[in-house]
């Protein structure tokens, strides 16, 4: 484990924000990451297990630290603040472990969630009540690169009370008034065939479902994906309503784009900001990627985001938060809050994902209209 200590960490502000700048490192992570392409798309060395941020710095772990790979690395990358950490496994057999893991998850109820984590160099399963048959999981996941995580709640779809936009849902006859958070704003057209739209996690939410905000119709719940890669609904806006628009980001201010090139992939150790229920938190991608069920339907999101925030549990009313890093000046959504584990982390699809499994055309921004 890399020393505290010896990492350096520097800081920028935009908009009055202050935010750890690892714009160096995660430049540094990308020419690290376009040495692996080949033909075939990725091919990762017999000696990379995996890299994270961590402060300013990008950490390498490798099997093997001798000085002429340390060297050959650190020529790749061309940044002073890298460092290395030798690991037992390599990237590639922890994804397959990876892989192997969530087709376990998907036949078992108590496989609740899985993901890879660089920094201990593991994949690490959670299981729901894991204590009461330690011999069968134990077994299923005995080999070493496994680390099992025992947990005492399945963990929770994070949409219901305490969200920043009081949300009506109709189900049949029956009413349910929740709250939730509402990620960023989205147009398309222009004059008077413009149309907006908002949008949020899609667990709970059911297509013709109508949102609220407050007392005034906001319009209904379309686009409504909960498996595979996403947990996003579009919620097309009333026209007489259009006028409510406001930000739903606070002071986040202008600039946070829904769209297939404005938005960002982070890494392990990636400085993120979760904005939901009015209010601002900071914190990290602890683990990327990860594999989680919702609790409600029991299908599976895979390829998301595992994160922790500073002095702060993920909670009810969290979802549909954006999930954003700041990377050369500018803010990139990097996903849609969708769960907590239970332990106070969420999940988090990948903003691209959920935004490549809508239909929705035109860019979703947050402020004021360009």
């Amino acid at each position: 484990m890399i020393s505290l200590d010896y990492i350096p960490r520097y800081y920028k502000t935009l908009d009055n924000q202050s935010y750890l700048d690892q714009d160096s490192a995660k430049l540094a992570r990308s020419k690290l990451m376009e040495s692996f392409k080949d033909d075939g798309g990725i091919t990762y060395p017999n000696d990379y297990g995996g890299s994270y941020t961590y402060g300013s710095a990008l950490v390498v772990c490798l099997l093997d630290v001798s000085e002429e790979r340390i060297n050959r690395y650190r020529e790749i990358c061309s940044f002073d603040d890298l460092y290395f950490e030798k690991v037992s496994y390599t990237y590639s057999k922890l994804l397959d472990a990876y892989y192997h893991a969530i087709e376990i998850m998907q036949k078992e109820d108590a496989v609740i969630a899985v993901r890879v984590c660089n920094r201990s160099n593991c994949v690490i399963v959670s299981i729901y009540n894991y204590s009461a048959e330690t011999t069968k999981w134990d077994s299923v996941f005995k080999e070493s690169y496994y680390c099992i995580e025992g947990v005492e709640t399945k963990g929770g779809d994070t949409s219901g009370p305490g969200g920043g936009s009081t949300i009506k849902h109709t189900y049949g006859s029956e009413t349910a008034y929740r709250n939730t958070s509402l990620t960023c704003w989205a147009y398309a057209g222009s004059g008077s065939n413009r149309k907006y739209y908002a949008v949020t996690s899609g667990h709970y939410t059911q297509n013709g479902d109508p949102f609220y905000y407050g007392t005034a119709y906001l319009g209904d719940a379309s686009n409504v994906v909960t498996s595979n890669y996403s947990d996003v609904t579009i919620i097309e806006y009333n026209s007489s309503t259009a006028s409510l628009i406001v930000s739903p980001v606070g002071y986040i201010g202008s600039g946070l784009y829904w769209g297939s090139s404005t938005t960002e992939v982070p890494g392990e150790g990636d400085n993120i900001f979760l904005y939901a229920r009015g209010s601002m938190r900071t914190g990290e991608v602890s683990a990327y990627p990860a594999a989680y069920k919702l609790s409600f339907n029991n299908n599976s999101i895979s390829n998301a985001l595992y994160c922790s925030y500073s002095n702060y549990s993920v909670i009810e009313g969290d979802s549909g938060g954006c999930v954003y890093t700041i990377t050369n000046s500018v803010r990139k959504l990097c996903g849609i809050q969708s769960h907590c584990d239970g332990i106070g982390c969420g999940y988090a699809p990948l903003a691209q994902n959920c935004f490549a499994s809508t239909n929705l055309s035109g860019v979703v921004y947050s402020g004021n209209e360009p």
